[in-house]
């Protein structure tokens, strides 16, 4: 096992990310056995791994995921996703109400996900592309439109830029 000086700072092992991982939490052995059972696709082996990682510089975690409705709001402001998951999705999705979400949106929400997650590196490049024209373009003439206010548009294009560089060199 090596060593990582940073600073004053000596640690048995020194990580660097350049971009996002999947975390997997095993707190314990019985949970971990449970998960390796159940999903051993998944959770390749049934040790528990109490790991921890402190980051020493600014970093951002994805925790959760949208509501139902924020997520309505996205595929209608944004067409680039909808191009990216297919307009059948994209329609049947915002078709559904609240009361829908469950039984009748699972399937449709699981479709969406499995097609944003397994688009191809050079669809998903093209239409980070296609979204960064189109965020420059609206902020230069008119100022955000749909649910989505002015900041939001700032912050969202700086991610955008940020984990798009960071995909282009994956």
């Amino acid at each position: 096992m090596g060593f990582c000086r940073s600073g004053a700072v000596i640690s048995p092992f020194c990580s660097r990310v350049g971009k996002a991982l999947s975390i997997q939490a095993h707190p314990d052995k019985e949970l971990a056995r449970q998960l390796h059972n159940a999903y051993p696709n998944v959770y390749k082996d049934d040790n528990h791994k109490p790991e921890m990682t402190l980051a020493i510089t600014k970093f951002e975690a994805l925790c959760g995921f949208i509501s139902f409705e924020e997520l309505k709001d996205v595929l209608w402001d944004v067409p680039e996703i909808a191009e990216l998951v297919g307009t059948e999705y994209v329609d049947q999705y915002l078709r559904l109400n609240e009361e829908d979400e469950g039984e009748k949106g699972k399937p449709i929400l699981q479709s969406i996900f499995t097609k944003l997650m397994s688009a191809r590196k050079e669809q998903v490049s093209e239409v980070i592309s296609k979204l960064r024209s189109r965020l420059d373009l609206q902020i230069q003439v008119s100022g955000p439109v749909g649910k989505t206010s002015p900041i939001e548009v700032v912050c969202i294009e700086d991610k955008i830029h940020l984990q798009s560089s960071t995909f282009e060199h994956a």
